[in-house]
């Protein structure tokens, strides 16, 4: 399973910095995204990122009403995959064939409280679903365990979809990912808690075995 570090901020020095020590280390990043419309916060833009990534792969998690105004940004970016919530935006549907006409993956993100079926009509449209384990906005939550029974949820309606989870993921909630069947877990405040990246990638990979 992946580990995927996350970087939730609305400093971009601070922004930067993160990303830059996540190189080497880690083969993918996780950009979160606010701008006050869905939830309240900012982030600072994806665009900030470009020409600071090296080697990372890079995914995108939209937390934002109007994702539209972000596809650019994120195909500049050059991100391999990409989310959007299907709380957030007035129609699903829309959304994704707007998404078609870019190159990233694409992805919708659902709270914790929304039911799988709630997307049902889409997984054969998309390539990866993100299953919140917190009320999504900011780092730092309790993780909720309840929520990871989707992760098998979804795959039973499609077993090719890449399944990940975002929101108090840790060396001590990890281990329930693993089994539940995750292709990738989204770590934020954790990386800073257990030592810096190095640290918390062998914590982490520790425990998922």
């Amino acid at each position: 399973m992946e580990i995927i570090p996350a970087i939730l901020t609305d400093n971009e020095q601070e922004a930067i910095s993160d990303i830059k020590s996540f190189e080497g280390v880690f083969n993918w990043v996780q950009i979160d995204v606010l701008d006050d419309t869905w939830i309240a916060g900012k982030t600072v833009h994806p665009e900030v990122f470009v020409d600071e990534v090296e080697s990372l792969n890079i995914e995108v998690h939209l937390m934002v009403e109007k994702p539209e105004e972000y596809f650019d940004a994120c195909k500049y970016l050059s991100a391999q995959r990409v989310y959007v919530h299907a709380e957030a935006v007035e129609s699903i549907s829309q959304t994704l064939d707007e998404m078609k006409n870019y190159p990233f993956q694409k992805g919708i993100a659902i709270n914790p409280y929304t039911p799988v079926e709630a997307i049902t009509l889409y997984t054969a449209d998309i390539d990866a679903v993100l299953v919140m384990t917190v009320v999504p906005g900011k780092q730092g939550q309790e993780f909720m365990s309840e929520a990871v029974k989707k992760i098998q949820e979804i795959k039973k309606i499609n077993s090719n979809l890449h399944v990940g989870v975002d929101g108090g993921v840790n060396e001590k909630t990890l281990k329930q990912v693993v089994v539940a069947g995750a292709d990738m877990a989204a770590v934020g405040s954790a990386i800073a808690k257990l030592g810096g990246p190095q640290k918390a990638k062998k914590i982490l990979e520790n425990a998922c075995r």
